[in-house]
């Protein structure tokens, strides 16, 4: 889950709540251990099976297939299938994404995708017009709401 679109816009109301907590952030796509104790808290993305752990979920994953304005304004889209022809920019290590294409009948062996490393740059890519993606709601759900 990306830290600059999903936490970041929350600490603020945290931060005014709990000014005596000192929170240093480290954003990681590795596991941490917890068990060594540097660490008190880390937020991970998956199934919420981590041995000897306890775990709370934060938010669900639901998903969106999403595309700047523009963007589409240049394709005809008269179908799902028709999103294939398009860009695509995905996460290099996150595969997650093309699985749930599948699921939907969207196969992207033959479309033209960009992999980058970190999903914030996905989606600052996917912002300026060059690509689909597919991005958990909880990260898109203002830009979604606002057209964007």
């Amino acid at each position: 889950m990306s830290v600059e679109n999903w936490l970041m816009p929350r600490l603020g109301s945290f931060w005014a709540e709990h000014p005596e907590i000192d929170l240093p952030l480290n954003p990681s796509t590795r596991s941490m251990d917890l068990a060594a104790g540097d660490i008190d808290l880390t937020i991970q993305f998956g199934l919420d099976v981590w041995p000897g752990l306890q775990a709370e979920k934060l938010v669900g994953a639901g998903y969106y297939i999403i595309g700047h304005p523009d963007l589409m304004r240049r394709l005809t889209v008269k179908s799902p299938k028709d999103m294939l022809l398009a860009p695509w920019l995905l996460e290099r290590k996150f595969i997650e994404p093309e699985h749930i294409l599948k699921l939907r009948g969207l196969d992207l062996a033959q479309s033209a995708i960009t992999r980058i490393a970190i999903n914030a740059l996905v989606l600052a890519t996917e912002q300026a017009g060059l690509g689909h993606a597919i991005q958990p709601k909880s990260l898109v759900d203002a830009d979604v709401a606002e057209g964007r």
